[in-house]
């Protein structure tokens, strides 16, 4: 026969579970070449996205996911669908990419130098 202080026990840590463990974030692996020619940036799909190409103007703030642009406000659920989101930016010719979800970076910045620049889940290469 189960004592009071035993069942009282019992009914307390009825209320008390663990808290789930968390992990940080999974990356999933993609890759593009971001290359600038006559003030457009073009991001070349070499691994992880649906698109091949992308085009648009340089001077735009841009949110991108694997699926190409995405507008957050717009769309919030964009952010669960998503395998991964990166914000760009560019002033001048200073870039600058601020990752949402699924970057093992937060924030990176390079200049336009007329090179192509490799960026993935981990940076620019």
């Amino acid at each position: 026969m189960l004592g009071f202080n035993t069942l009282a026990l019992s009914f307390l840590m009825s209320f008390f579970r663990p808290s789930p463990v968390t992990t940080p974030e999974a990356t999933l692996p993609f890759e593009l070449r971001i290359t600038f020619k006559n003030n457009k940036v073009e991001l070349d799909n070499q691994q992880g996205c649906t698109f091949s190409l992308l085009v648009f103007k340089a001077n735009r703030q841009v949110v991108l996911n694997q699926s190409g642009m995405v507008n957050l406000e717009a769309e919030p659920k964009a952010v669960d669908d998503s395998r991964f989101l990166f914000r760009y930016t560019k002033q001048g010719k200073t870039i600058y990419l601020t990752g949402i979800k699924g970057m093992a970076w937060k924030t990176l910045t390079f200049q336009e130098d007329g090179k192509p620049h490799v960026l993935d889940q981990n940076g620019l290469k």
